[in-house]
């Protein structure tokens, strides 16, 4: 099993002289059985960088105590909500002993057990959890947890009746754990998750379940990084793309590119791993983690023994930007856009390699589609 995890102090709490407020664990908690662990400590709390590192420090702490490799899913999510409980006392009790007050501590809290196979996760708050299946798809597993407003975070203090524990249904070859400045920006963008129609707008339920392929392959995918022979030390890579203080654009995109290639060479053959990276667009996996203000956590656990059913190397290509971008466009101003909605008009056939070319050339789409959020 391969695992990697970084919670990475973001733009903005650097700027403000404020800690990092993620936190993670990740390793081996039983015999076959691993454990990740993200928490992210919610802002507006003074404290929450402590309620994130005891959330996450006294559930590891629980599951060692209790868990066993050969609990079937039902025992593992009773296991895991007891954890839950263990940490939110942990907390409570800490703000006790401080005589302070608990909202000032409050933190989202994520985790997943995975034996190589199966997953099953707890979840409280607005982070994601996402899964690699052996069909080769990227799939979510949990969907931010918010308040009515739509935007407030549901926090681990919002107790049992906002926490949720599942399985995940399929075969998974790879399990990642995100906080939210990661997922909204980087693994699932608006762009992506654009309603339909104006109307689904206002639907505060309405899910999103598309990801950006190209980011979750060099996250998931064991042979784009981690076994990656021509890299020397792949765990500061990691590091490095997630930081996102990029020295020279061309050379990290080349990189990444690298990195693309080879994983989607351990599905295809040589010719059809490059004709995927030919539509991907230059830069937008990177400058979409450079713009991350927020703190960034990053956790991943791999098996890098799964056999994966490879999909069609059409799912793998990248989205059309600038055909989502004049969506987004027509749903917010219907009657200043010119023309039909363009996500109801046919592709054209070699259209959006075509423009992803042009757009490599200038630097890719990323800065006129998502910068100015």
């Amino acid at each position: 099993m391969l695992s990697y995890g970084f919670s990475i102090k973001g733009k903005a709490h650097i700027k403000a002289g404020v800690v990092c407020q993620d936190a993670n664990m990740h390793g081996e908690i039983a015999p076959g059985l691993y454990v990740g662990v993200a928490a992210d400590g919610v802002g507006s709390a003074r404290h929450s960088d402590i309620a994130s590192g005891l959330a996450t420090e006294k559930l590891v702490e629980y599951l060692e105590r209790h868990i066993r490799a050969d609990y079937g899913i039902d025992e593992k999510k009773v296991c895991l909500k007891a954890g839950f409980q263990y940490a939110e006392k942990a907390i409570e009790e800490y703000v006790q002993d401080c005589d302070d007050m608990l909202n000032e501590y409050d933190t989202t809290l994520h985790v997943v057990l995975y034996d190589g196979r199966t997953v099953v996760y707890g979840h409280a708050g607005d982070g994601g959890i996402l899964v690699r299946t052996v069909s080769g798809e990227t799939k979510v597993a949990t969907f931010p947890q918010k308040g009515s407003d739509g935007v407030s975070v549901m926090p681990l203090r919002a107790g049992e009746q906002s926490w949720e524990f599942g399985y995940f249904p399929e075969r998974v070859a790879a399990v990642m754990l995100v906080t939210d400045g990661i997922l909204e920006r980087v693994i699932q963008p608006q762009l992506l998750n654009l309603p339909a129609t104006r109307e689904e707008i206002q639907n505060s339920d309405r899910h999103k379940k598309n990801v950006y392929l190209s980011a979750t392959e060099f996250f998931m995918n064991p042979y784009c990084v981690l076994g990656n022979k021509n890299l020397q030390d792949p765990i500061d890579l990691y590091h490095y793309y997630i930081n996102g203080e990029f020295l020279d654009a061309a050379q990290d995109w080349q990189l990444y590119l690298d990195c693309m290639r080879r994983g989607y060479q351990s599905m295809y053959d040589a010719a059809t791993a490059e004709k995927i990276c030919s539509t991907m667009t230059a830069s937008v996996p990177l400058w979409n983690i450079e713009d991350t203000t927020d703190d960034k956590t990053i956790v991943c656990l791999i098996n890098e023994n799964a056999q994966i059913k490879v999909p069609k190397p059409e799912y793998f290509y990248e989205p059309d930007w600038a055909k989502l971008r004049q969506h987004y466009e027509h749903l917010l101003y219907p009657a200043g856009f010119g023309g039909e909605d363009p996500l109801a008009q046919p592709q054209t056939p070699g259209g959006k390699e075509e423009e992803n070319s042009k757009n490599r050339k200038k630097g890719g789409l990323f800065k006129s589609v998502f910068r100015n959020k």
